[in-house]
């Protein structure tokens, strides 16, 4: 328009008429700028705030319900069971030895008590066989506290001197100026509820839950920042992504140890030899137990997405989409799953025409730091996990649980605040049936597995892997059949459930054992996106340079087997270079083979996807990598 107004005849006194909406080319340029950046805020405050939407509520109430009130407390006028893994002067560890009147042996494992306001004995459980593998991993757990000198820890962290377990008695339920009726009349009154010792707020496993959440939230909202504004190389993104998961771990473990505090009994003393005993109403001890047990679900399906964003790109934290399910049937082998991986390098693109070079990650970085840091992201959640869920959480809650729906459904009738009790006992008679159909499932897909590679002997240039040799099948064989064995003894559980048998201090034994049993059989069935940890971590060894045990023959049959895993092109390349090497050991397996070999694989893998740029990478490059 300005040129054309140019060469046309000029207004009065030679002026050139300019369009109002005109502006220079450097002010378009810094108003672009301008609104880039202005985008960018709002997108950052938006992640921001979708983040601290969900820590400061959780934060909140955590903290609200670690201070314990009358409403709160149910007194113990009906029997009581508990367990206690560590104690203190007034509530000691539920051994027999610590009872009043008695002096037992102690054989270092916790058992079960019940006490009764107003009743001078206490019930002690007797251990049977069927509890001998729940009290085996117990034992174990015990032995790494000390090991580990947690117990000192802790002591530390809640401000106590280290005091003689030997002095630790508990106190008689009934008092000897009271009879049994007055004694629980007095406990019922909110004067004595008063008086209630809040071992949950002192506790040292608070003040980790309480530091760990806000924690994450700010490493959540940095990583976030970070991938926004576009200025951080993606492998800086990804190691904050993985940073941020260890305060979440950490929460979780001390959260589920925090609560398993909720399950068991308070004390509140009247004399130095007597005192009521309480228990948390259900309403509450659920949310106590709902908060850490989601957190340890959220952090394992973030483990895995965790894995899915190395192999693919990295994702916002605190920003969720809605997708089309058209378009997730097309990219997700599971469209329920929530994370998709859309089509590119890793999925199901071109992978000569797109490399890891744009996203800016190398083979090199795949390998290192990558892998190393994701399967100690791996370990350390697994050592959490069996630590506090499985050694102390799992048993401690599924008695509280057993109790609720046993008294207050089946016994009292379905109230509206039972109904999540009575969906818990559903699931308790449901859940074995699952286990029995995932693992007999994988070990369907193991023997097809088996006979598929069988078939592939004559495809090839080149000899495929003997799976007789690999430990990998046998193993996963093993566990599948380990699951089936203890789903098929959690039945006793449920048959102590259709009876509607009361707890007791020998049944609790028993429900305990079931409940390890039977989700220690569901947590292994279920996987995020059916794909295991050991297959995400194999993959992103592989786009490290890595060789698995059955040679570059397995590169192409994980591709086949899983392909939301994106190797693709690595399965390409794989082919391309046995088809010209034919003759190599690697081509057959990835164990004792020369490292003049692994080498070659590593340089024409670097070479092939563009990003070995110098003769000093390549060199690196021929360290020696992790295998299957």
């Amino acid at each position: 328009w300005l040129k054309a107004q140019a060469a046309a005849p000029g207004p009065p006194h030679g002026r050139v008429r300019r369009c109002p909406l005109a502006r220079p080319p450097g002010a378009l340029a810094a108003m672009a700028r301008t609104s880039t950046r202005a985008a960018k805020c709002t997108r950052t405050i938006s992640a921001a705030f979708n983040t601290l939407i969900v820590a400061l509520p959780l934060y909140f109430l955590i903290r609200r319900f670690s201070n314990l009130g009358p409403t709160l407390l149910k007194e113990c006028n009906g029997n009581c069971t508990f367990i206690r893994f560590w104690g203190t002067p007034d509530l000691p560890r539920s051994a027999e030895k610590f009872l009043p009147g008695r002096n037992a042996s102690d054989s270092g494992v916790p058992v079960y008590i019940t006490v009764q306001n107003g009743e001078k004995n206490f019930q002690v459980g007797e251990p049977g066989w069927y509890q001998f593998g729940q009290r085996f991993y117990c034992r174990l757990a015990l032995i790494l506290s000390k090991i580990t000198n947690t117990e000192k820890i802790i002591k530390g962290l809640t401000n106590t001197s280290i005091l003689n377990e030997e002095l630790f008695r508990y106190s008689e339920a009934i008092c000897p100026e009271h009879t049994a009726e007055q004694m629980r009349e007095t406990c019922a009154m909110d004067a004595s509820k008063e008086k209630v010792v809040n071992h949950l707020q002192h506790s040292a496993m608070l003040k980790i839950y309480l530091f760990c959440v806000p924690l994450c939230a700010i490493l959540y909202i940095v990583h976030d920042a970070l991938i926004i504004w576009e200025g951080a190389p993606e492998i800086l993104t990804l190691c904050l992504g993985y940073l941020s998961l260890v305060p979440q771990v950490f929460a979780f473990a001390a959260g589920l140890l925090w609560a398993t505090g909720a399950a068991e009994v308070f004390f509140a003393p009247l004399s130095k030899t007597c005192g009521c005993y309480y228990e948390l109403q259900m309403i509450p001890m659920f949310a106590m137990i709902a908060v850490p047990v989601g957190i340890y679900m959220f952090t394992r399906n973030k483990l895995w997405k965790l894995g899915y964003a190395t192999l693919h790109g990295d994702f916002l934290f605190g920003t969720s989409y809605d997708i089309p399910y058209r378009a997730a049937v097309v990219y997700n082998s599971d469209p329920t799953y929530g994370f998709i991986n859309l089509p590119d390098s890793f999925g199901a693109g071109d992978p000569s025409d797109e490399g890891p070079a744009r996203r800016g990650l190398t083979v090199k970085q795949f390998k290192m730091p990558l892998k190393v840091l994701y399967d100690g992201l791996g370990w350390l959640f697994v050592v959490f996990s069996l630590y506090s869920f499985y050694a102390f959480a799992l048993p401690t809650l599924t008695v509280r649980f057993y109790n609720v729906v046993v008294v207050n459904v089946i016994k009292g009738g379905i109230q509206f605040e039972d109904y999540f009790a009575a969906a818990c006992g559903l699931f308790l008679l449901v859940a074995p049936c699952y286990v029995i159909f995932k693992q007999c499932q994988r070990l369907h897909f193991l023997y097809q597995l088996y006979t598929k590679e069988k078939e592939h002997i004559g495809i090839h240039s080149y000899t495929p892997p003997c799976l007789n040799k690999s430990i990998r099948g046998p193993l996963l064989a093993l566990e599948a059949c380990l699951m089936i064995i203890l789903s098929l003894l959690s039945l006793r559980l449920v048959g102590l459930l259709w009876q509607g048998k009361h707890l007791s201090a020998d049944s609790a034994g028993i429900v305990a054992a079931g409940g390890f049993y039977l989700f220690t059989a569901i947590l292994n069935s279920w996987v995020p996106s059916d794909t295991t940890f050991c297959a995400l971590s194999e993959a992103i060894a592989i786009k490290g340079g890595a060789v698995p045990a059955g040679g570059l023959k397995e590169i192409e049959t994980l591709n086949d087997d899983e392909p939301r895993l994106g190797l693709r092109a690595e399965a390409l390349y794989a082919r391309k270079f046995a088809t010209e090497n034919g003759n190599m050991a690697i081509c057959r397996r990835g164990l004792g083979v020369p490292k003049e070999e692994e080498s070659q694989w590593q340089k024409f893998l670097a070479e092939q996807l563009g990003d070995a740029s110098s003769d000093e990478e390549l060199t690196s490059l021929s360290s020696t990598s992790s295998s299957t």
